[in-house]
């Protein structure tokens, strides 16, 4: 660029460097120096913060559902495969297969008892990070 536009943006860059801010957008007062040393800079920080902004939302209108479609079909596949497998239990017991029944009948609980508790602390621990 030539000179005077190099010494704008250097101004502009100063202000970012100098100062730091938290949020989507700077303060009014940082966007006022923004304006005054390239005219239309607020404008389009502004304008780029909202279509950011959009894009986010979308993609977590598309994302949120697609999950809980997904968790639901796990626990409806996961509550098939404990009822197969206690069922098979059952019928190997009445079928005389009492050790065999029990090993799987007994490990099904223990897995299903395993998972829910391993969840619950994953939950937890997820809700205490998200504080």
């Amino acid at each position: 660029p030539d000179p005077k536009k190099r010494e704008q943006l250097k101004k502009v860059f100063s202000v970012f460097i100098s100062r730091s801010y938290s949020g989507a957008l700077p303060p009014p007062e940082m966007l006022k120096q923004f304006e005054e040393v390239l005219p239309g800079l607020a404008e389009r920080l502004v304008s780029r913060m909202e279509k950011q902004s959009d894009h986010r939302m979308k993609l977590e209108g598309i994302a949120v559902p697609a999950q809980l479609s997904e968790s639901k079909r796990g626990q409806w596949l996961g509550f098939i495969v404990s009822v197969l497998f206690l069922g098979a239990s059952v019928w190997l017991a009445l079928e005389g297969h009492d050790t065999v029944a029990g090993i799987l009948g007994g490990s099904t609980i223990v897995g299903l008892v395993t998972i829910f508790v391993v969840g619950k602390r994953q939950q937890k621990r997820e809700f205490s990070e998200s504080k």
